[in-house]
């Protein structure tokens, strides 16, 4: 196998866990910039620029460095030494290796690992992932033998690393990964496959994180470059196979962007399985606005289109992905499209508009300097004027295609053609020696192509048969046993029927008294809400009509002079009025539900920052699900300005597929010991109320999260 096989390596994985997923906006970076304006001192200056730096890392390297110089400019001024400084040094050496500097990458890696050392801060692991970085470095340089006898050194000291720990065996697998990719750039595709497969199984087994963006396109990742080596070994249904369960996960966390490129892939494997109308289906399924796999999948439907007859079509799509191609200036690709584009007129008779594309085609293929021209546009130029009736200049085409395809190591269909071409040309210029001879050729070759053709399909069955036959032999050891167990059975038979006639009386009165037991616990729990709510309606009124007017009484009898009693008198009763509101019921008929929780959440300001999302924005709710909805979300937002301590909070609520999702985030300072307490218990019931379902994930300083998921229409329907 000539040449060197890219494949796509992501550099900033080498970070490990140094990276935290967080909310991927500007609310983000501004909420950062705001801290770094109230730093304490340098040390803290710098962490904020860091993860400011951070953020920009995977979409900006240039200003992710700009952040990263301030803080090499701070580091000569801080005394205290950090761990921090271990993990910016790493940070930055991938960076720099990410803009093609690997000398400077290299030098930092080190200064990384000698930090480490310095602060006795996880040496080991922080050797093991600077070393790994810099073999990447060589990867990239294409040292490849000297990062593969590198990483497998590093290989052997994972062993001394500790197994339960995700940052550790994180390493363990990219560093499988990268002899994976060593092997694959040096063309030893079975020897890469098997690595690229334990960087998968990690992934599977280990270090998948369904709730974490980055985790999850790692994922895809390893399937994807499993997928892209079995389709370079010629193995479409490995490669298809892997695709396929990529775009499982894919579909599962809706990550649209990934699924398009994975279904861009599925039509060029099943266009290469000959499957024209999957290919059509899974490129239909690739295209999009703005996206960067059109052209590819404008491509393969066009293919597509043509091998079923569709000439039109064909050129339809096959212009459409001219169109970017030639926006991207991909000089190879629009060479291969102006050739069907062509071989498309030629089919539909338009022979000048064929020869146009055909030669606009080979003047392209011809301008690459050291490159020979693919024989294929010389067996259509040859072809196109065959028909064309213009047989001398038709000649030196097809003898040039018939040169180009024996320097190829496979047979094609396309040189099958070729010959046939050749056969009737001398049979039309009445040459029967040659036109016997290239007649010969060419059932020759049919023969070679069918048996290749054949063997793939005998080994194929071959495969099928030993399975078959395995199954067979089981079947009958099955059968054997059966036989020896009939009487057994007779006998057996009567004592299970009773024993099953019991265990159904048995469940179906167990069920039917769970279901009991579940009704009365819903109706006492809905009897709890609904008085609690009373309760408040009351308290409520009584506040606005009892106390809060006679205080307002007060205030209109109280002698001018008396104005700041008048004033505390009067906030007091605004308060009064507030809360009052609060704890009175909350119908949403008719009433956006952004209107109503606007009152609840707090403005804005330097030191907390709220932000609420509603889709629809002018989503409506019928009670009882708006009152049920208004409680929680003022339950969260009492306990965020108690407890949480968050600089940022975030509440989105959607309506998608009859299914009402409220999702809560924040970043305070969480909790380690999470506990049911009352506030809890009363979104909870009220959740339950509405059969829905909750999940809380919180930990000590990585903030609380909720996700709240109802069945909003079902529910309607249900009334």
């Amino acid at each position: 196998m000539g040449g060197k096989i890219v494949i796509f390596i992501l550099l900033n994985v080498i970070l490990g866990s140094v990276y935290s997923q967080s909310f991927e906006n500007s609310l983000k970076i501004d909420s950062l910039t705001l801290e770094l304006e109230d730093a304490e001192n340098q040390l803290q200056e710098s962490k904020i620029l860091y993860e400011i730096g951070l953020e920009y890392f995977y979409r900006d390297n240039i200003t992710a460095k700009e952040y990263f110089s301030k803080i090499e400019e701070l580091i000569p001024n801080i005394k205290v030494e950090d761990p921090f400084l271990v993990d910016f040094y790493n940070s930055n050496a991938a960076l720099y290796a990410n803009l093609g500097e690997f000398e400077i990458s290299d030098s930092l890696y080190d200064l990384s690992y000698e930090y480490s050392k310095i602060l006795n801060y996880d040496v080991l692991y922080n050797q093991i992932n600077a070393q790994t970085g810099k073999a990447v470095n060589d990867i990239f340089l294409g040292n490849f033998e000297k990062a593969i006898e590198s990483l497998f050194e590093l290989e052997k000291k994972t062993t001394q690393l500790d197994s339960t720990n995700k940052k550790h065996l994180k390493i363990h697998s990219l560093i499988h990964s990268n002899i994976a990719i060593s092997y694959a750039n040096m063309g030893q595709l079975n020897e890469g496959i098997i690595y690229f497969e334990k960087h998968l199984n990690y992934y599977e087994k280990k270090l998948f994180d369904p709730n974490n963006t980055v985790s999850i396109g790692e994922l895809l990742d390893a399937y994807n470059n499993v997928a892209l080596c079995h389709d370079l070994l010629n193995q479409t249904s490995q490669s298809i196979t892997n695709y396929q369960k990529a775009l499982k996960i894919a579909d599962e966390h809706e990550i649209t962007d990934r699924r398009k490129n994975l279904c861009s892939n599925l039509s060029s494997m099943f266009l290469k399985q000959k499957n024209y109308q999957k290919s059509i289906y899974y490129a239909s399924q690739a295209l999009g606005e703005n996206n960067d796999w059109n052209a590819n999948a404008y491509n393969n439907i066009g293919i597509s289109k043509m091998k079923l007859g569709d000439f039109k079509n064909s050129n339809t799509n096959l212009f459409k992905a001219l169109e970017i191609y030639s926006k991207q200036k991909r000089k190879n690709a629009i060479g291969f499209i102006y050739t069907n584009i062509g071989i498309n007129y030629m089919n539909l008779n338009k022979y000048d508009s064929s020869l146009l594309y055909l030669q606009k085609s080979l003047k392209i293929q011809e301008s690459n300097k050291g490159v020979l021209a693919s024989p294929r546009i010389y067996e259509a130029l040859g072809n196109c004027y065959f028909k064309m009736n213009q047989l001398e200049k038709a000649l030196p085409y097809l003898l040039k295609a018939e040169e180009g395809f024996d320097q190829q190591e496979s047979i094609s269909e396309d040189q099958i053609y070729n010959r046939d071409h050749l056969y009737n040309f001398y049979k039309k210029k009445n040459d029967f020696r040659k036109s016997v001879l290239w007649l010969e050729k060419k059932y020759k070759l049919e023969k070679t192509y069918d048996s290749l053709r054949n063997n793939a399909n005998i080994n194929e069955l071959e495969a099928k048969y030993e399975s078959q036959q395995k199954e067979n032999k089981i079947l009958k050891l099955s059968n054997d046993n059966i036989k020896k167990e009939a009487e057994i059975t007779k006998t057996r038979n009567l004592i299970y029927v009773i024993v099953v006639i019991f265990l159904v009386i048995t469940i179906l009165s167990y069920t039917i008294w769970l279901r009991q037991k579940q009704i009365q616990k819903m109706n006492l729990l809905r009897s709890t809400v609904n008085a609690s709510e009373e309760e408040k309606n009351r308290i409520g009124k009584e506040l606005h009509d009892g106390i809060a007017s006679r205080i307002l009484k007060v205030v209109y009898e109280t002698d001018k002079k008396h104005i700041e009693l008048s004033n505390e008198l009067l906030n007091i009763y605004q308060q009064l009025r507030e809360l009052s509101h609060q704890l009175e019921g909350t119908p949403l008929h008719s009433e956006p539900l952004y209107e109503k929780l606007i009152d609840i959440i707090p403005n804005n300001n330097p030191e907390a920052i709220f932000a609420i999302k509603i889709i629809p924005q002018n989503l409506e709710l019928e009670e009882p699900y708006g009152n049920h909805i208004y409680r929680l979300i003022q339950e969260l937002i009492t306990n965020n300005l108690k407890h949480a301590n968050a600089s940022f909070t975030l509440l989105h609520i959607k309506l998608e597929d009859d299914l009402l999702k409220i999702e809560y985030k924040d970043n305070g300072i969480g909790s380690s010991n999470f506990s049911v307490g009352y506030g809890y218990n009363h979104i909870n019931n009220r959740v339950k109320l509405m059969t829905g379902s909750i999940q809380i994930n919180t930990d000590k300083n990585v903030g609380f999260e909720v996700d709240i998921q109802i069945p909003y229409q079902e529910k309607n329907d249900k009334n």
